[in-house]
């Protein structure tokens, strides 16, 4: 399994959570941030982490207080997430499905084939369809508002 963060020009960084595991905020704070905070930092030389704006769901190590003190002095600006509303989270309803598309039908056998069939199917976005991602993510994020909060994806 991978964390996967990206923005309007592309993939930021992907974290490959290792065979077994689960993601807890202890890897997610000692493992998985700051691979992207590097990231960040050498595409932003200058900037680095100021002014961006951060986005992930609600799962459990993304909100625990371990998890919120580790971004808390790096000047991300964290964006929350509405509970229970997979209809606002960009893997789910954007990124999940084109994996699923380009590995439909496909058998892999090897225990290595799972990740790079994965990774080759991230390669294969072309760099504007992010820019349009986040168009239809603040799409979504009017529907919630519209919807007073509530699960939406279901709605006309």
């Amino acid at each position: 399994m991978f964390a996967v963060f990206f923005s309007t020009r592309g993939i930021i960084e992907y974290v490959m959570l290792p065979e077994k595991h689960t993601v807890t905020a202890t890897w997610y704070t000692e493992n998985c941030l700051p691979q992207v905070f590097q990231a960040v930092e050498r595409l932003r030389p200058k900037t680095g982490l100021r002014g961006i704006k951060f986005h992930h769901d609600n799962a459990p190590a993304h909100t625990a207080r371990k998890t919120k003190d580790y971004i808390k002095p790096s000047g991300l600006e964290l964006i929350d997430h509405p509970p229970y509303s997979p209809d606002l989270a960009t893997c789910d309803f954007w990124l999940f499905p084109i994996i699923k598309r380009h590995l439909q039908g496909r058998r892999l056998d090897s225990e290595t084939e799972p990740s790079a069939a994965f990774l080759g199917a991230i390669d294969l976005i072309p760099e504007g369809r992010y820019s349009r991602l986040f168009d239809m993510w603040l799409e979504r994020c009017q529907r919630c508002i519209n919807a007073n909060g509530k699960y939406f994806e279901h709605l006309k």
